[in-house]
């Protein structure tokens, strides 16, 4: 599921919602390494 995760960071970019690190939406949903 890289595709839904690249999804939801670019919208989260787009959106201007720094929390942190660049891929937390795929951190704190999958708990696992992005890349």
């Amino acid at each position: 599921m890289v595709t839904l995760c690249v999804a939801k960071r670019t919208r989260s970019v787009q959106k201007g919602m720094r929390r942190g690190a660049p891929h937390d939406s795929c951190d704190y949903r999958s708990r696992a390494p992005a890349w």
